[in-house]
């Protein structure tokens, strides 16, 4: 929900959106996701309030009366529970002190356009529709050079950024909820990365955590090894002694694997 709200995704929650169920053994509750079909949002479409750094995109309904593929009942129902509504504060304050701070986001974005820099001289050399209007995107004929568009996407995500946090309902104080709020969260970045990495997690309760990187071949080459007290942690992660390539980053604590992810080192 956080991310179809900062990216403001007019197809989230109605027609683009996912579900899982984890099988009885494990919980077998139902889940939101993966997320997918982002191409309109962060201002890319010029219809149903889609462009507009602010309102809300599960109150659709609102936002758009005349399209008649509104989000399902419980979105709005989850939002009349207090205890989701504080839980999902908690959950974004905790995203913008980290990876969705506006320096993070900027960070990784410069990193990934400066990584598809030549790829884009090609793709526009094929399709060169820099500065011209293609459904349905935002003013799209304005920008005329791939600089402006990833400042325009800057500029609109820091806008968005700034609503969110004024207008976000709730309170952080989790007292009363009977689960554990965060078993665990882990996120890192840039990725792409090139000589060094950030990674933020928050558990609950103690862990011993050992970061260890997989190559392609097996190989595997321990980052970190160290026990960590409940709370949120920032580790930075060195990777300038790194050969570029393709690696499985994977989290353990006391060795059972907690998360894994596929890293890029160029």
């Amino acid at each position: 929900m956080i991310i179809n709200e900062l990216n403001h995704n007019v197809d989230a929650y109605r027609i683009s959106t996912f579900f899982y169920k984890n099988r009885n053994s494990r919980g077998g509750k139902i889940y939101a996701g993966p997320l997918w079909d982002c191409d309109l949002s962060f201002g890319n479409a010029d219809y149903c309030n889609g462009w507009n750094t602010k309102g809300w995109g599960y109150d659709f309904a609102t936002e758009c009366p005349g399209d008649g593929w509104y989000p399902p009942f419980w979105w709005q129902k989850f939002l009349s529970d207090p205890n989701f509504v504080n839980q999902l504060k908690c959950r974004w304050e905790f995203f913008r002190k980290g990876p969705l701070s506006i320096e993070n986001i900027y960070n990784r974005m410069d990193s990934i356009s400066g990584y598809l820099d030549e790829a884009q001289q090609r793709n526009f050399d094929r399709w060169p529709i820099l500065g011209t209007y293609v459904w349905p995107n935002y003013l799209a004929e304005t920008r005329e050079t791939y600089s402006e568009e990833v400042d325009f996407m800057k500029d609109w995500i820091s806008d968005r950024l700034d609503w969110i946090d004024e207008n976000i309902p709730g309170t952080c104080n989790i007292s009363g909820i009977s689960e554990p709020y965060f078993a665990i969260n882990v996120f890192l970045y840039p990725n792409p990365v090139k000589d060094r990495a950030v990674l933020s997690f928050e558990s609950d309760i103690p862990r011993d955590i050992q970061v260890t990187l997989i190559s392609m071949n097996g190989n595997e080459t321990t980052l970190i090894h160290q026990g960590f007290e409940p709370g949120e942690q920032i580790l930075s992660l060195d990777f300038s002694q790194v050969e570029n390539g393709v690696y499985l980053l994977r989290i353990t604590d006391n060795h059972t694997i907690i998360y894994s992810t596929k890293v890029v080192k160029y």
